[in-house]
């Protein structure tokens, strides 16, 4: 039987054909992610009394609750537990605000509730399928075309082009130069969160781009702006996703590659323990930065972080996360999204958070899905997911790209639930530990005959016999 391509696959989904390439979300429910994202690259500053508002909050203050009741309905498949661990993580962050008993902790509670939360409902409600996942991707590569000049142009000339354009903008940061180089901004809030929002498309513009052309180009795109912000996290969130890449490549054929990429990366780890005089943690932060300062800076925020957190483990500083214990001399920025989650609300709530990213990871990785557009859609999507968790403990989320990694973490549940994604025949070549167990159909007309069970065989002599497995006796 001739395997087909992928572009061999039909347009629609139906019961009998490649249900992985079921037509998008239509209507106002598939629009509303475009809107989302290109909020995302709005860098207006809107007060409303003694709360700043963004255009991409604008979007969540209008859908939080429309978004909620559709899920609380099951228009995007009944609630999964991890869907009530992201719950539990917010309630457990309001506690640690309110705990803290800072000023405007109503106005940080409802920010909270919009950014983390909300975020997530729209990839949760909002993406339902492959083809939602391809249009998404798709709009992020055109946006990152549009920006990528802005930052070139932004790093060579040391202006911020893309700020001076929009009016009551975000201001602009006073960042070191790196290489001779400004690092660009372009629409956010730091060079850093753009490094990450260019970095974070390299996986799913590998997979879930099948044009060669427009996967160069917006390959090309990624890399240019991730080395143009001279981010550090972006850079390791960009090398994380060729290692996974590559290492899916060339280890394909065994089942056992991801079993075998953990071990070896345990098996690093304590090589370095042992052979080093360093911890392995020192080791990395020097190895996955700019210079020996930002390598230094990294150490002292973790061993001053994790003993703040050590200090508040239930609650953490909440409002008053800025005044952390530290240095006299050290800012109170802190280079690491998930520490920072811990010294904020206490670690329940991180916990709460990382379950239900593992668990998410670890659904959709076995999930049962037919059809090929379903399967590069899975490998970018865990792929760009992986460059975020590790990326994410080098730099700090905040602002629009937190509501980017939580509507991302949500846009790949559809696999979990979606019972279209799974029918049907798949195209891909049957799993090692599946390859004869299950009987094989074909719809080539030019295919002479179709093998079931019970099974057609020859034997030597040319003539046709019927063989019944042990599974198929009838008495």
């Amino acid at each position: 039987m001739a395997e087909a391509t992928y572009s061999d696959l039909p347009a629609g989904g139906s019961a009998s054909g490649d249900t992985g390439t079921v037509k998008a979300t239509g209507g106002l429910v598939g629009f509303l992610p475009y809107i989302f994202l290109f909020s995302l690259a709005l860098p207006i500053l809107i007060p409303v009394g003694s709360v700043l508002l963004m255009p991409h909050r604008l979007v969540l203050l209008v859908l939080f609750v429309p978004l909620l009741l559709a899920l609380l309905r099951g228009k995007a498949g009944r609630p999964q537990v991890f869907d009530y661990l992201f719950f539990g993580s917010a309630i457990w962050g309001t506690i640690a605000i309110f705990v803290s008993d800072g000023e405007g902790a109503v106005e940080w509670v409802g920010l909270h509730w919009l950014e983390f939360i909300g975020s997530y409902l729209i990839g949760r409600v909002c993406i339902r399928n492959s083809q939602d996942v391809i249009r998404f991707v798709r709009a992020y590569g055109f946006l990152l075309l549009l920006l990528t000049p802005f930052a070139v142009a932004e790093s060579f000339m040391h202006r911020a082009f893309f700020l001076e354009l929009i009016p009551n903008s975000i201001s602009t940061v006073v960042a070191p130069e790196r290489w001779g180089l400004r690092r660009a901004q372009v629409a956010f809030s730091h060079p850093i969160l753009f490094g990450v929002f260019a970095s974070t498309a390299f996986g799913l513009f590998v997979y879930a781009i099948r044009s060669v052309s427009a996967k160069i180009i917006l390959l090309a795109a990624a890399g240019i702006s991730t080395i143009m912000s001279l981010s550090t996290g972006a850079l390791i969130s960009l090398s994380i996703q060729s290692y996974l890449i590559a290492w899916e490549l060339i280890t394909r054929p065994s089942r056992y590659r991801w079993w075998i990429f953990s071990g070896l990366a345990v098996a690093g780890y304590i090589a370095i323990d042992l052979l080093s005089n360093r911890t392995p943690f020192h080791v990395l932060a020097e190895y996955a930065s700019f210079s020996s300062h930002s390598a230094w800076g990294r150490i002292i925020i973790w061993e001053y972080g994790t003993q703040n957190v050590a200090e508040h483990p239930w609650f953490g500083l909440g409002l008053n996360v800025h005044n952390w214990v530290r240095p006299a001399w050290k800012s109170a920025s802190v280079d690491n999204y998930w520490l920072m989650q811990a010294m904020t609300y206490g670690l329940p709530a991180l916990i709460l958070y990382a379950a239900a990213v593992f668990m998410i990871i670890r659904r959709v990785a076995i999930a049962k899905l037919a059809g090929k557009k379903n399967y590069y859609v899975r490998a970018g999507y865990l792929t760009c997911l992986g460059g975020i968790l590790i990326a994410s403990g080098t730099v700090h989320n905040w602002h629009a790209m937190e509501g980017l990694i939580l509507f991302l973490f949500g846009a790949g549940v559809w696999m979990t639930w979606n019972k279209d994604a799974a029918g049907g025949e798949t195209d891909l070549p049957a799993a090692p530990e599946q390859a004869d167990r299950s009987p094989r159909y074909t719809r080539f007309e030019n295919d002479s005959e179709p093998v079931a069970a019970p099974e057609v065989q020859k034997n030597p002599q040319g003539r046709k016999e019927l063989r019944f497995s042990r599974n198929h006796e009838t008495g």
